[in-house]
């Protein structure tokens, strides 16, 4: 996820938070203020990281899948002029801070 639609998420989920608690858009009440009232287990980003984790996971398993393929870019061609497009596993690297050779042992090798 771009920075920018992480804060969108954040501002929704805040607007969310506001409206279940009836406090007016006009009142002065900070972010902070807000959340230590509410007290969430977990803010819908970190909800949207862990699920976008558990999909990886999912199509890393699955054996000769179109899906695996396309995730791990093993595309025919090349790509247009200008800036590389953010990849999903970019931001699923970036997200774990491990390689994609990495990621792909710690899914072969989970325990259930």
């Amino acid at each position: 996820m771009r920075q920018s639609e992480r804060k969108k998420i954040d501002s929704f989920e805040l607007w969310c938070w506001r409206r279940l608690l009836r406090i007016p858009w006009t009142a002065k009440r900070t972010n902070v203020s807000i959340l230590e009232e509410i007290k969430p287990a977990q803010s819908l980003e970190s909800l949207t990281v862990r699920q976008k984790l558990s999909y990886f996971g999912h199509l890393m398993r699955k054996q000769n899948s179109l899906e695996k393929s396309i995730m791990l870019g093993m595309g025919e061609g090349g790509r247009r002029r200008g800036r590389p497009c953010m990849r999903w596993k970019d931001d699923t690297q970036t997200v774990t801070g491990l390689t994609l050779s990495e990621l792909v042992r710690a899914v072969e090798n989970r325990d259930d």
